[in-house]
């Protein structure tokens, strides 16, 4: 579904926009033209859906070559060993969450906690994947776009942002980082942490961002800035934002 000049949504779960009633988090193109990248690859049942998606778009799937993941939680790279075949494309993504990933550490990414809450089902079986580190310094072209990876843990550890001026617009593919309305998304699990969801919220705020695009929820091309800005508040007033995951329940 093209959603911008340069950006389509391929796949988004029940706690996005409702392609899927599936748990998939939400699954950017970008399209640069003579290059295009794909952010997260969803939970691993929408694959198909996702090609075809690709093909309804009007994407020649050659012209895609990489797969930037945002974190390590099932529902961003549980399709990722599938989706990267079909593909042919590389996998990147932070230290931690290649490492895990590469080595399918299921403990690393918190799954027996999410099939104990009914998050994934029981029979879940994660597909590990060689997965590159990315190079948080360098630039990275997807034909003529410009994509900027930055650090941005509290949601979990190893958890990157996507930035980009695209078509005019500053870009945030922000994973679970920040949400509209200035959530976040805090889980009792081991690598959650409200001290590094802070610090991130400050940092995220100095990009002054036009499009906000989470993994869940709903999305926003204009005024993306003042969504961070309502978070960043709540931190200034030594209060906690508000968390995206008390309206799932």
């Amino acid at each position: 579904m093209k959603i911008s000049d340069r950006i389509h949504i391929l796949t988004s779960g029940k706690d996005g926009i409702g392609m899927n009633n599936g748990p998939d988090a939400t699954v950017y193109l970008i399209n640069g033209g003579e290059e295009c990248a794909i952010i997260d690859a969803g939970y691993g049942d929408s694959t198909e859906a996702i090609l075809n998606e690709i093909q309804k778009d009007g994407i020649d799937k050659n012209r895609i070559k990489k797969i930037f993941l945002t974190h390590a939680h099932a529902d961003h790279s549980g399709g990722i060993h599938n989706l990267s075949l079909a593909l042919s494309t590389e996998v990147f993504a932070a230290k931690e969450t290649a490492q895990a990933i590469t080595e399918g550490n299921e403990q690393f990414m918190s799954i027996d906690k999410a099939k104990q809450c009914g998050m994934f089902s029981k029979e879940f079986k994660f597909q590990r994947h060689n997965v590159n580190e990315i190079n948080l310094s360098a630039d990275i072209r997807i034909g003529d776009i410009i994509l900027h990876a930055l650090l941005t843990e509290g949601h979990s550890n190893g958890h990157l942002v996507y930035w980009s001026d695209i078509n005019g617009k500053r870009c945030l593919f922000s994973g679970d980082s920040i949400f509209y309305h200035g959530k976040i998304s805090l889980l009792s699990t081991w690598d959650c942490s409200i001290v590094k969801y802070r610090d991130t919220i400050n940092c995220l705020a100095e990009l002054n961002i036009d499009g906000l695009f989470p993994a869940h929820g709903c999305f926003t091309l204009t005024c993306g800035s003042a969504h961070i800005q309502r978070s960043l508040h709540y931190f200034k007033n030594l209060e906690i934002p508000p968390n995206y995951n008390e309206d799932l329940w």
